[in-house]
């Protein structure tokens, strides 16, 4: 019998399984206020590109599931686990991972006392309104998650060094999150200024050409009559910039 469930994505297990696209990922069902429903069970989830229709699929995200579930018995460090198996027949993103924002503020130090956890938290209980909720300052509204004082001074660091039109539009576009820190890190608050003018820009943070080729025509949907002109002026600085960028690209 197909069932329909709410499910947070907790870990990716294969991408392009088989090289036939699609993901196998962990998941824990939840409620639509995000709590767990069962902390003894897990689901893994096998879906085809088609059924998600191309999405990412990252830890962290919110998807409304369906399929038949099939359900095994596992022992776990001596306990009892159910794991449920579903062969996914739909899938829909209700709510993206926001990695890049939690990233952001787990990483800098101005968010000193706010690691991966606590960022994560946030993100979970207010989702895109966390962006607002920074904006205008609203210390109490995220001092229903936090410490008031934690909340203060997440605020005060929001206003010197948050940037949620970059953040947001790194998340809307599907950046990996390494290479969102990397582009975020060099270009700030212009990052998607620079990237919608010129995406092979990238070049400066890929390994290869291929890399950042597949990086543009991915991320800004264009075909080759409408990269021919940026190929032809990309290419001969390829080198230049390589070397100008290899902090970004490692050795």
């Amino acid at each position: 019998m197909t069932v329909e469930q709410t499910l947070r994505v907790t870990s990716i297990r294969s991408q392009n399984p088989r090289g036939f696209g699609g993901y196998i990922f962990s998941a824990k069902s939840i409620d639509a206020h995000g709590s767990v429903q069962d902390a003894t069970g897990y689901v893994v989830v096998k879906a085809s590109d088609s059924i998600l229709g191309g999405a990412r699929v990252e830890p962290g995200q919110w998807w409304q599931v369906a399929g038949e579930p099939s359900k095994r018995l596992l022992d776990v460090n001596g306990y009892q686990v159910t794991e449920t198996q579903i062969d996914a027949s739909s899938a829909v993103l209700l709510r993206p991972s926001g990695e890049h924002i939690v990233a952001f503020m787990a990483d800098s130090p101005a968010f000193e006392g706010i690691g991966q956890v606590k960022a994560r938290k946030l993100w979970e209980v207010f989702g895109e309104r966390l962006y607002e909720h920074l904006d205008a300052g609203k210390v109490a509204e995220l001092a229903k998650v936090l410490t008031p004082d934690s909340a203060a001074q997440v605020v005060k660091a929001w206003a010197q060094h948050g940037d949620s039109r970059t953040l947001q539009w790194l998340q809307s576009q599907g950046f990996d999150l390494a290479l969102g820190r990397k582009v975020l890190q060099f270009f700030g608050a212009e990052t998607a200024q620079k990237l919608e003018e010129d995406p092979y820009r990238l070049l400066s943070f890929c390994a290869t050409w291929r890399q950042a080729d597949a990086l543009a025509r991915t991320h800004f949907g264009g075909g080759r009559g409408q990269f021919d002109q940026a190929d032809r002026c990309a290419r001969p600085p390829y080198r230049f910039l390589q070397n100008r960028a290899r902090w970004h690209c490692g050795p």
